[in-house]
């Protein structure tokens, strides 16, 4: 019996059964961003004593191979899923069907429909659009055209910051144009190419708002051919090496981000809470911060 227990104690934490599976789908698995979500994800775990396991597409817009992830590890049964969706629809039916055999489901970052989720955590990106729309307005004094930059037509966190930013410039500067970029493309290359063409044609541009990642790098691309530091009022959302050195060289003058780690951390405690019979909240609300200086981040932000 002595002998036993020693070896019992001996055991790494892995080799113990988890009291929970925890399925964590991101959009991609690549990006600063991610790994950030995937960090909160795992230190969840481990406080909770859940097993957690991450895995998600080599591209970001990739539904169909978030499908073919929810398919295959279905087949070992977690309690629960907690996944950022890459359209607002397409896994709805695959992720009912989870609900139906007694899997939990939880959504992060960004919103979907047509799925009963037991919690959504997430930034309030149409408020964050309302704030970046403040912002730029208070720059330009309500004046003068405003550029759009949209992302894509089946992301809900883009699409709720775009919705925010364009009704707060219509109520609080009826008099200014907003120029809608319509949908600009998924790939850095594809942003850079459409905002070159934007800025061309409408050279009186005093503000621009980008609302995703890829299309802000482009924009910063863009914006870097055309000379325009410090011409052109820019704020854009998430952050990169590449977008924190044109906000130090004047480039853009903020970028808004969100709080991944968090996302990742709340989505797996919050399952595992739902999971030991504890009511959980339907919504939980991280915050987003406005970065006008560079060297404020500390570097667990980055």
């Amino acid at each position: 019996m002595l002998l036993f227990c020693v070896f019992w104690l001996s055991l790494p934490l892995s080799a113990i059964a988890a009291e929970f599976k925890v399925l964590v789908v991101p959009k991609a698995e690549s990006t600063r961003y991610w790994q950030a979500v995937k960090q909160g994800a795992m230190d969840a775990g481990v406080e909770r004593g859940a097993e957690v396991v991450f895995r998600g597409p080599l591209l970001q817009e990739d539904v169909k191979a978030q499908q073919a992830i929810i398919a295959e590890e279905m087949q070992d049964r977690p309690d629960a899923i907690v996944i950022a969706p890459t359209h607002t629809t397409r896994l709805a039916d695959d992720l009912n069907k989870a609900r139906q055999r007694g899997t939990l489901v939880l959504g992060i970052d960004s919103s979907m429909e047509g799925v009963d989720l037991t919690s959504f955590i997430a930034t309030d990106n149409r408020a964050a659009g309302r704030e970046a729309a403040d912002y730029l307005l208070r720059l330009t004094h309500g004046k003068g055209p405003i550029l759009l930059l949209r992302h894509t037509d089946d992301n809900g966190s883009t699409l709720a910051r775009e919705k925010g930013f364009a009704e707060t410039v219509a109520a609080r500067a009826p008099g200014a144009e907003l120029i809608d970029s319509e949908f600009i493309g998924i790939s850095v290359g594809n942003a850079y190419h459409n905002v070159l063409e934007l800025l061309r044609q409408h050279p009186d541009v005093k503000a621009v708002f980008s609302s995703a990642e890829k299309t802000s790098i482009g924009c910063v691309q863009a914006l870097r051919e055309l000379h325009l530091a410090g011409k052109v009022h820019v704020l854009v959302f998430d952050q990169t090496p590449e977008i924190r050195e044109a906000l130090r060289e004047k480039y853009i003058d903020a970028f808004m981000i969100q709080q991944p780690y968090r996302m990742g951390y709340l989505g797996v405690a919050t399952a595992c809470d739902a999971l030991a019979g504890k009511r959980v909240p339907k919504r939980i609300v991280t915050e987003v911060k406005l970065v006008t200086d560079a060297e404020e981040l500390r570097p667990e932000t980055e």
